[in-house]
């Protein structure tokens, strides 16, 4: 199934939130499916994180969201 980069990005606000109650599945919503992952816990910082940090720091199962956002190279949509 493929996912436009931006959709997920665009909820994980949301995702993440999901994450601290139930860290295996999230409701990507009209009829997109469900969306599988496990985001480790942020390594501890002193300094307030910025979302790519966040990003960078969870990658989801077999997939580092971090990597695509750093090479624009790669295309817009991922495999999930």
């Amino acid at each position: 199934m493929r996912w436009a980069l931006a959709d997920v990005t665009r909820r994980l606000p949301e995702i993440i939130d999901a994450t601290q109650t139930s860290p295996q599945e999230v409701d990507l919503g009209e009829g997109k499916g469900v969306l599988v992952l496990s985001l480790r816990p942020p390594k501890p910082k002193t300094q307030p994180r910025s979302l790519a940090d966040v990003l960078m720091d969870s990658p989801l199962w077999g997939f580092d969201l971090g990597d695509d956002l750093r090479d624009k190279s790669l295309p817009r949509e991922v495999d999930l």
